[in-house]
């Protein structure tokens, strides 16, 4: 069972600039679900907490702070340490395939966004998508507020 999601901010939920139409709902609906939604990013502190807080996304592991990027496993480490899940109740989305691979190392489950599946779990087209991941992985049913 997913129990918590890392987003990417920057080409997954942020695209050309703007918040992806379907942010705000899905990040809605997982929280409805006590799906906890966690943003790992290599951006600086300032862009990730006005961004993050744009969503309102509680929780952000910023890499900077923390001494690595996301394309090595600690920071995944410290996702399931301070969150206290096991790395199959965790579904990490990218835009860039070379940053899963680290959490995909260790057993977290892996979508890219608008990209080639190369090594990840899944590929995604759009964020409306992830609930047939959720679906794939954990007999979710996609909620009303899901487009056609």
């Amino acid at each position: 069972m997913i129990k918590l999601i890392i987003w990417d901010l920057l080409g997954v939920l942020y695209e050309n600039g703007e918040v992806n139409p379907f942010a705000r709902a899905i990040l809605a609906e997982f929280e409805k679900k006590s799906i906890e939604n966690v943003c790992v990013s290599n951006l600086s502190p300032d862009t990730v907490h006005r961004l993050a807080e744009q969503l309102n996304i509680k929780h952000v592991i910023i890499c900077q702070e923390e001494g690595f990027s996301k394309k090595e496993t600690p920071v995944y480490e410290k996702v399931l340490s301070d969150f206290k899940v096991k790395a199959n109740e965790v579904l990490f989305i990218d835009d860039n395939e070379s940053n899963l691979a680290a959490a995909r190392k260790i057993g977290i489950k892996t979508a890219v966004f608008r990209g080639k599946k190369g090594n990840a779990d899944f590929a995604i087209d759009d964020l409306v998508d992830v609930w047939g991941i959720l679906a794939h992985i954990m007999d979710h049913a996609c909620p009303p507020t899901c487009p056609p």
